[in-house]
């Protein structure tokens, strides 16, 4: 009985050192994977300024056509109304 104590024993040590190390590379690339984010959110930081204001501009450009075209769409509308009425 003892043989088979002794032999448990081995395997579940081996499993606990097993695990460690699975954890222990866990964390390593955990821990490298923190830095890249914090990396990434640091530089992204300096650049949100330029990009939001060139978002802007998109925006406002967007705004403008959509605008115009729906201005122009309209009138094109009111004329074909207006020709197809004194037609009849």
């Amino acid at each position: 009985m003892q043989i088979f104590y002794a032999v448990c024993f081995a395997i579940i040590t081996v499993c606990v050192v097993l695990v460690t190390v699975y954890l222990v590379q866990t964390l390593q690339q955990m821990r490298h994977t923190a830095r890249a984010v914090e990396y990434l959110a640091l530089n992204t930081n300096d650049r949100v300024d330029s990009v939001k204001t060139l978002f802007n501009t998109i925006s406002n450009i967007s705004g403008i056509v959509q605008s115009t075209a729906f201005r122009a769409g309209q009138g094109l509308l009111d004329a074909f109304t207006r020709f197809r009425q004194n037609k009849e």
